[in-house]
């Protein structure tokens, strides 16, 4: 008998969670949710997508990206090594 008095009490509680659960507005405020109304699996694409444009974009403002001796050249970077010192210090370090 307490074994059925447990799964009422489960029953109750989860009837209970599934009628005061958020509604779908509030689960996207809460960044739960996604906003939109697409199915789950394409929004994983969406995002996906969204993702490696943003990659792609970025990779092609990195090759335009001056080349330190060009920085070196034109005065905005100081000269002789390019890395900081205790950059130098670590990676000698870690050839040991």
């Amino acid at each position: 008998m307490a074994d059925a008095q447990v799964q009422a009490e489960k029953v109750n509680k989860l009837e209970h969670l599934l009628a005061h659960r958020p509604d779908k507005s509030e689960l996207v405020e809460k960044n739960v949710l996604k906003p939109g109304n697409l199915d789950p699996s394409l929004q994983a694409k969406q995002i996906e997508l969204a993702k490696n444009q943003l990659e792609d974009k970025l990779n092609a403002a990195l090759s335009h990206r001056p080349k330190p001796a060009e920085l070196v050249k034109e005065g905005i970077l100081a000269g002789g090594s390019l890395a900081h010192p205790r950059l130098i210090s670590l990676f000698v370090w870690n050839l040991d």
